[in-house]
């Protein structure tokens, strides 16, 4: 196992401006306040009515993930197999401290085959039967995950000695059977005390097919105005994208970027800034974005504000929920009662 380091005075100090840095920066003009509306970004829509019933009761979906059969679902403590109808399939797995067991479901992702669950210190595998195959144990706080070309990659998160505590951010992957490959170090930062934060359900891996896109939010107030985003090549992250954010009072208005990810044609970021939380959508095509002080507004089924999160950013899909109660007036047969519906956005490409 290789471990690589890169310390983030390194990466800063390659930010400075340079007539040969080929880095694009994009820039985020927080105080800008425009709405930004699905039927502008998207090609369709496809509706899944997640059926309800005494075993298939889902509160709401935390993360989820796709196969060309099955949806998986998380709640958040329990994991629901759907297939592509709606129709519930099974429970997989159980929570609990034991040793094939999950505490809380933190990450999901799936191959073609199999179904990982990431659980604080451990990542769960599991066939698309519900049948138990091996459990990983890791060092490291297990987080967001992606199967890609036949690895499964890991954003682990954990401290250093007590004497001095460091907060490591890795790239882990894994073979297929479980076994490591390597460990890449994206961030490290010297804290004060441990604290930590895990986001269960945002992804910081944008699979795009021929190019990978990590991201890892630094999760403290900053008082700077820029971040990054990191292509991988080979066993090397390279930082293709800064991220240059307005802070013009950094003293009273902090800023906490919670997460960044990519389509073919979109960069989404999702950050908090004075006090509230912001959107900004950026064409890598026109080179053009659009800072909202909300969510995306819905104005192809009026449901209202949406939140989309990334399902399958390969083939340019996203996602977002309504639960029944939201849905009473505008679609048939819902009610509170009602599991929520899933909508999966095909993105413009």
């Amino acid at each position: 196992m290789r471990i690589l380091y890169f310390f983030c005075l390194l990466l800063l100090c390659s930010c400075s401006s340079s007539s040969k840095d080929k880095r694009e920066r994009i820039h985020i003009p927080t105080g800008s306040n425009d709405t930004i509306y699905l039927s502008k970004i998207m090609q369709r829509i496809d509706t899944i009515r997640l059926v309800t019933s005494v075993d298939n009761i889902i509160p709401a979906i935390r993360q989820l993930a796709c196969s060309r059969e099955y949806f998986f679902i998380s709640s958040g403590n329990k994991l629901f197999q759907m297939d592509k109808n709606g129709k519930f399939v099974r429970h997989i797995g159980h929570q609990g401290k034991g040793p094939q067991e999950f505490e809380q479901i933190n990450g999901i992702c799936c191959s073609e085959k199999y179904l990982y669950i990431s659980s604080l210190r451990k990542i769960l595998c599991f066939n698309f039967d519900g049948e138990y195959q091996f459990t990983i144990n890791t060092d490291y706080w297990a987080d967001a995950m992606q199967y890609i070309d036949d690895e499964l990659w890991v954003i682990a998160k954990g401290f250093g000695s007590k004497s001095e505590i460091i907060n490591r951010t890795f790239v882990k992957r894994f073979q297929a059977n479980g076994a490591e490959k390597d460990s890449i170090c994206l961030k490290q930062i010297k804290v004060k005390r441990q604290v930590g934060a895990m986001l269960p359900g945002i992804q910081y891996i944008s699979d795009l097919g021929n190019e990978k896109m990590v991201y890892c939010p630094v999760l403290v107030k900053l008082s700077n105005s820029i971040d990054t985003l990191f292509s991988m090549k080979g066993n090397k992250l390279i930082p293709t994208k800064i991220i240059e954010v307005d802070n013009p009072t950094p003293d009273k208005s902090k800023l906490l970027i919670k997460n960044i990810f990519q389509t073919n044609r979109y960069l989404w970021a999702e950050y908090r800034h004075d006090g509230e939380n912001k959107l900004f959508c950026y064409d890598l095509k026109s080179r053009k974005g659009i800072n909202s002080f909300t969510f995306m507004v819905d104005d192809k089924f009026n449901t209202g504000e949406i939140r989309l999160l990334p399902v399958d950013l390969k083939n340019n899909k996203l996602y977002f929920q309504k639960q029944g109660y939201e849905l009473e007036e505008i679609m048939p047969n819902y009610t509170e009662d009602s599991n929520p519906m899933l909508f999966v956005v095909y993105v413009n490409d």
